[in-house]
């Protein structure tokens, strides 16, 4: 049995020396393959990016279209019906949006050959991602499949064409996988072994993304350092003042509701539920500022390991145990 990690168990430890003299010198985009992401990050394809409210199913631009504009990239959702999504996704992005459409198995097989023609990811969407097989791509745009939780599936030979791997099970704030089935890995051993099996230095490299577990942007700094080509998320973007879904005011205090895919109230079943709903407070941020968050953090964190770009950035990142510094890594100023 092999020691794991998590992000809250591991620090970045600085470069005894840097010679980045300034942030703006930094560059974070990330290229998945034909594609570039100004800023290494999607949304989850999740209801609350996608749906004009918990209990429709008409769907939104707005959120997509703000993500890429700041640098970033929505994959719309199954919450919604296959027509509208695919129109959305074809439509905007041949404005030039970096945007993606998830579908599950079933639609993959179906709408195969009008897939392969929208400049737009696809995504295969489903719960556990060992289940695709034989799958030859020759897509405009790259293919996402997942979701993995094992680093062996890069050497499946029966997976070919431009793959985008998906890692993550159970690590979704609104994932109760783990607790329900007991099957997952630690996000942060999860990627840095994945990352290891991809390549990341040679022509075939095969990008990863890091799928859920993302409390902080911290977070997704460590999971860039560890090998992510990008980051998703769906927490951290829930409450963004471009979601669809209304704000609510509970004791005081203002949320989005927020619920994840496999919860009953998605489902409509009771059965295999591996999800739960809730609500994310609002703070009233807009997409660009927090996706500026993420950027400034990422851009910091780099300058501190004398790293220009993403491949220096992986390639000079060290990394310390530090589960017993979490409170020291907290800020203990009383907020007025």
């Amino acid at each position: 049995m092999e020691n794991t990690f998590s992000f809250d168990d591991i620090l970045i430890l600085p470069h005894f020396k840097s010679e980045v003299k300034s942030r703006s010198l930094v560059n974070i985009e990330s290229q998945l393959y034909n594609l570039t992401l100004p800023v290494p990050v999607m949304s989850a394809s999740m209801s609350a990016f996608d749906t004009i409210s918990p209990e429709s199913r008409d769907i939104s631009w707005q959120f997509a279209s703000s993500l890429s504009e700041a640098g970033g990239m929505h994959i719309f959702s199954r919450s919604t019906l296959f027509e509208d999504r695919y129109d959305a996704a074809k439509t905007l992005g041949s404005n030039g949006k970096n945007v993606g459409i998830a579908v599950s198995l079933d639609e993959f097989h179906t709408f195969r050959k009008q897939l392969e023609e929208i400049s737009a990811l696809v995504s295969i969407d489903i719960a556990n991602g060992s289940i695709i097989k034989d799958i030859d791509w020759e897509g405009k745009y790259p293919l996402i499949i997942g979701n993995y939780g094992n680093p062996r599936v890069l050497g499946r030979a029966d997976l070919r064409g431009d793959l985008i791997y998906k890692f993550g099970i159970g690590g979704g704030s609104s994932c109760s996988t783990r607790l329900e089935t007991g099957v997952g890995a630690p996000q942060g051993w999860l990627i840095y072994h994945a990352s290891e099996k991809s390549d990341r230095y040679a022509d075939g490299h095969k990008p990863i993304i890091s799928d859920g577990g993302i409390k902080s942007t911290a977070d997704f700094v460590k999971a860039i350092a560890l090998g992510a080509d990008s980051v998703m998320m769906g927490y951290f973007f829930a409450a963004a003042n471009e979601t669809p879904w209304e704000p609510i005011k509970i004791n005081g205090k203002w949320y989005k509701p927020y619920r994840g895919m496999a919860s009953s109230q998605e489902k409509k079943t009771s059965s295999h539920v591996e999800g739960v709903s809730g609500y994310v407070p609002y703070e009233e941020k807009s997409i660009h500022e927090l996706v500026w968050e993420l950027r400034d953090g990422l851009t910091s964190a780099m300058s501190y390991s004398n790293a220009f770009n993403l491949n220096e950035f992986v390639e000079n990142a060290e990394f310390v145990l530090s589960p017993s510094s979490q409170n020291e890594n907290q800020t203990r100023l009383v907020h007025v």
